[in-house]
């Protein structure tokens, strides 16, 4: 009985970590692992990516930056598509959604890339 619950708890929790990282990410699976193949390359640090949004030639990745002395510490990372699968940062930092139509975004794209984090990110 016993190995029944932790092999149930187990399942349990790894069904719950996927659906919680699949959860925020939103595009095709091709463009979601390009931006965040772009993004380790440029910040390997950024170890913690909780989502990726796509739409068309834009993305907007959100990151834990947090400590244990600053645990609620998101940041975005925003993209756009250069060719094919490459994709270049275009900015970096705290309220991405703010600052996304100064750096080429439409109004209507922003408002994909900002909408749906859910309880984070907003």
């Amino acid at each position: 009985m016993t190995k029944f619950v932790v092999g149930l708890i187990a399942l349990i929790a790894v069904t719950a970590g996927s659906a919680l990282a699949d959860g925020y990410n939103v595009g095709s699976k091709a463009d979601i692992a390009g931006v965040q193949a772009a993004e380790h390359q440029i910040a390997p640090s950024h170890n913690h990516v909780l989502g990726v949004h796509v739409d068309g030639n834009y993305a907007l990745l959100l990151f834990w930056a947090g400590t244990n002395f600053t645990p609620s510490l998101e940041q975005h990372d925003a993209f756009k598509r250069t060719s094919g699968q490459r994709w270049t940062r275009i900015y970096s930092g705290h309220y991405a959604c703010t600052q996304l139509v100064q750096h080429g975004v439409t109004a209507a794209v922003q408002h994909q890339l900002c909408s749906g984090w859910g309880d984070v990110g907003s």
